[in-house]
């Protein structure tokens, strides 16, 4: 597994890097029109592919609801709150007409197979695919509307940071096992370890917003730096053991195996979507 994440994570980032730059390219051509649509439509596919893994766990507490029919309910969950072409925070009215979308697709396809069996379990779900990979991934799209793909793209690592100390330090001196019945490998000394890793990447990543020719859209003072990443450290790690939660419910170690080394494609989104849209509201706190 290691040596899977050793060659693939480096190509994970450079791939992040390159849609950021093409990202901030486009927006900056269209004077800003069409920004954010390549990281949308990129966004999108990955919460297709991570839906129809999501809706496979779901199936063993009970969901009947068609696999096939979950990257529509992710599709909708981030269309409410992000539109190609528009920017602003959506609306309450947009979460809500979305909510009712998914509600009627679910609810009518069990009104015309005359069968009343699994409607409360298969609308559950359903609205927590919407909810968990639809409007969580669009607050990762705000956050580049408000700010910048740099500023996505910086986010992403603080996060991905956290991960990466987490592990290495884990597996080094690990001794104390931080939550054993929701995730076995991880440790109070490895989340300690990446937490310390992102608060460090967030003061190096303050420091750059002012001394750097790449135009982040905000300035950070470091002090608010190691704030962000030590956010964005916390609440990633808190998505992951969420993901694990669902995954030892049903039974599963990995989402799937659609990325060596890493899992499946939610195993990479786990700890993003959730602090994605922590450093979202963060931001605006630390910059308003």
């Amino acid at each position: 597994m290691l040596k899977y994440r050793l060659t693939l994570g480096p190509v994970l980032i450079a791939l992040l890097i390159g849609l950021a730059w093409f990202d901030q390219y486009v927006g900056d051509a269209s004077g800003q029109q069409f920004a954010g649509v390549p990281v949308g439509i990129a966004l999108a596919l990955i919460i297709a592919a991570a839906s129809i893994e999501l809706a496979k766990m779901l199936r063993a507490s009970g969901s009947t609801t068609p696999i096939a029919l979950h990257p529509v309910f992710a599709l909708i969950g981030l269309l409410a709150c992000w539109r190609p072409g528009l920017s602003g925070m959506p609306s309450v009215g947009a979460a809500t007409a979305a909510s009712v979308i998914v509600a009627l697709l679910i609810l009518g396809r069990a009104a015309l197979s005359r069968s009343n069996q699994g409607a409360i379990i298969n609308l559950a779900c359903g609205l927590l695919t919407m909810a968990y990979l639809g409007f969580l991934a669009g607050m990762l799209m705000q956050l580049r509307l408000a700010y910048s793909a740099w500023a996505l793209l910086g986010v992403l690592l603080l996060i991905k940071s956290c991960d990466i100390g987490a592990f290495a330090v884990g597996v080094s001196i690990g001794r104390h096992k931080l939550i054993p019945w929701v995730s076995p490998g991880k440790t109070w000394e490895g989340l300690i370890g990446g937490m310390a890793t992102s608060t460090g990447l967030g003061v190096l990543a303050a420091s750059l917003t002012t001394n750097s020719s790449i135009n982040a859209g905000l300035e950070l003072t470091l002090a608010q730096g190691a704030i962000l990443g030590l956010v964005c450290g916390f609440t990633g790690q808190m998505g992951d053991l969420a993901i694990s939660m669902i995954k030892r419910d049903a039974g599963i170690k990995d989402s799937s195996a659609a990325v060596p080394g890493f899992g499946g494609v939610l195993d990479l989104l786990d700890s993003p979507l959730f602090a994605g849209a922590i450093a979202y509201w963060t931001l605006l706190l630390l910059t308003a």
